[in-house]
């Protein structure tokens, strides 16, 4: 589970402590969850809870086991990565190089044979829409790629 503020990349100004914090404050309200039902899950008061969760009270291993158990996430869940995720971009690239050549072929197919009008119109528009779908990805890789 990916919790909605802590998507797996190391949050910017963040101590480690803060984005634990940060990931069991964003599972809890995705969850719905109020501090009471959450304490009473995990056999503890409401006010210990807010203390742990605010950074008041110091988290302990035990702590963030019966945290995690509460929320219904894996122990790892909370804790952030300790480096970025690295990517290996060259297949996706390599398939959209592919869409781009088999879009090219199509088109050329379309005007070599003896076709009817609509199937080359048929075969050109859809040589268009695969040409224009491999852009549109490939500007979204590269976006993600800085």
């Amino acid at each position: 589970m990916t919790p909605p503020a802590a998507n797996g990349r190391l949050m910017a100004g963040l101590t480690a402590s803060e984005q634990i914090l940060a990931r069991i404050r964003a599972i809890r309200k995705k969850k719905g969850l109020r501090l009471r039902q959450m304490a009473e899950c995990m056999g503890t008061t409401e006010t210990t809870l807010s203390r742990l969760t605010s950074g008041t009270q110091n988290l302990t291993i035990d702590w963030l086991e019966k945290i995690s158990e509460a929320l219904g996430v894996g122990f790892a869940d909370l804790v952030p990565p300790t480096h970025e995720p690295t990517r290996d971009w060259r297949p996706l690239v390599q398939q959209i190089a592919d869409v781009k050549l088999l879009a090219m072929l199509i088109e050329q197919l379309a005007n070599r044979r003896a076709l009817e009008p609509h199937e080359a119109a048929a075969l050109q528009q859809a040589a268009s829409k695969m040409v224009a779908g491999a852009l549109d990805l490939e500007r979204d890789v590269l976006a993600l790629a800085k």
